[in-house]
C-alpha cells in the first residue's frame, strides 16, 4: 500500500526527530566519556556543542570505513589493554569524532567511543584536515579487528594490575594502587601543602618534566601516583592545557612554593606511597615509544 504525500512528510519529520533526538545523547554521552578519560587535556576544550558537531562528522565518515584488511600489532601495555576491546567493538560503539584546527595552525582528531578515546597523540599534530579524517578513518578501521603482538614487545602478563603512563614522549608501566593507597597519598600530601589535588598533580608534573635525573625511587613514585590519579600523559603542552582549564597559575607564588616543598622534602612525602611497594614494583618499564605502532 502505497502512502500519501502527508503520511510520508510525517515518517520524515518522525525520522528526523529520532536522528536530532539520538545525536543529543550520544553529544551527552561524548562529553561525559571525555571528562572521564582525559581531564589532562581534552576536559579544557571539548564542550556539548563540539561533540555534537562530532556526532556528525562521524556519520560523514561512516561510509568510508574500510575495515582492516589483516592483523593489526599493538606495542605498549595501553595496546595490549585496548587490542580485546576494540577486537569486540563496531562502529555502532563510535560516540563522536573530534577534528579541530589547532591554535597554531596544526589539526587534531579524538574518537570518543563509549570505553575510550583515541586519535592524534600529543606532540604529534596533523598538517590538514583531510590528514585528520584519514586518521580518524584509521582509527574506525580498527574496530572489530583482529590483533596480536608486535615482533619487538613482549607482553606484560598482568596487565591488569598495571598502567601505562607517558612522560615526554617515553612510555613509562607502573603498578595499579589500591584506591585507599591513592587516597592516602593524595591527602597526606594535600595537607602538607595546603593545596587541592589539581594542583598537587600539577606541580608533580612540573617536577618530573625539570628534573629528568632526579632518583629513580623518587620518578617511581610520581609517575605511580600520577598515573592512578588517570593522567596518562605529561607534556609541557598538557600541563599549560590542564592549568588552563583548573584556573592554575603556575607562576604565582603559592605554586611557586608547592613547587619549592616538594622538591626540598622528596622524601617525606613518598614514603607512605613507596614504603608498600619496591621501586623495582612500582616502575617495570622503561623504553622509548616505537616509531609507528598501530595501536598506543
Amino acid at each position: 500500500m502505497s502512502l500519501n504525500l502527508s503520511e510520508q512528510q510525517k515518517i520524515q519529520k518522525k525520522d528526523r526527530h529520532s536522528r536530532t533526538v539520538d545525536a543529543s545523547l550520544r553529544a551527552h554521552k561524548a562529553l561525559e566519556i571525555v571528562k572521564t578519560m582525559s581531564p589532562t587535556l581534552l576536559a579544557s576544550r571539548v564542550n556539548y556543542k563540539k561533540c555534537k558537531d562530532g556526532v556528525a562528522v562521524f556519520e560523514s565518515l561512516r561510509t568510508r570505513v574500510e575495515p582492516a584488511s589483516g592483523p593489526l600489532t599493538y606495542g605498549t601495555l595501553a595496546g595490549q589493554k585496548m587490542a580485546p576491546l576494540l577486537a569486540a567493538a563496531s562502529l555502532d560503539d563510535v560516540l563522536s569524532v573530534l577534528i579541530e584546527e589547532t591554535l597554531d595552525g596544526k589539526w587534531r582528531c579524538d574518537v570518543v567511543l563509549d570505553f575510550a578515546i583515541m586519535g592524534s597523540l600529543e606532540g604529534i599534530p596533523c598538517e590538514t584536515r583531510l590528514e585528520a579524517e584519514q586518521l580518524a578513518l584509521a582509527v574506525l578501521s580498527q574496530l572489530g579487528a583482529e590483533f596480536k603482538p608486535a615482533e619487538y614487545y613482549e607482553p606484560v602478563k598482568d596487565p591488569e594490575n598495571m598502567l601505562q603512563i607517558r612522560l615526554n614522549g617515553k612510555v613509562y608501566c607502573v603498578s595499579a594502587l589500591p584506591e585507599e593507597l591513592v587516597h592516602k597519598g593524595l591527602g597526606s600530601m594535600m595537607l602538607d601543602f595546603s593545596c587541592s589535588a589539581e594542583s598537587l598533580c600539577v606541580a608533580l608534573a612540573h617536577l618530573l618534566l625539570q628534573e629528568p635525573d632526579m632518583p629513580v625511587t623518587a620518578k617511581a613514585v610520581w609517575l605511580t601516583l600520577l598515573a592512578n590519579c588517570d593522567w596518562t600523559n605529561i607534556s609541557q603542552e598538557v600541563l599549560d592545557d590542564f592549568c588552563a582549564a583548573n584556573g592554575i597559575d603556575p607562576w604565582s607564588i603559592p605554586f611557586r612554593q608547592l613547587m619549592a616543598g616538594l622538591a626540598n622534602e622528596m622524601t617525606k612525602v613518598s614514603r607512605d606511597v613507596s614504603e608498600r611497594k619496591g621501586e623495582n614494583e612500582l616502575l617495570t618499564c622503561d623504553r622509548e615509544v616505537p616509531v609507528a605502532p598501530t595501536i598506543h
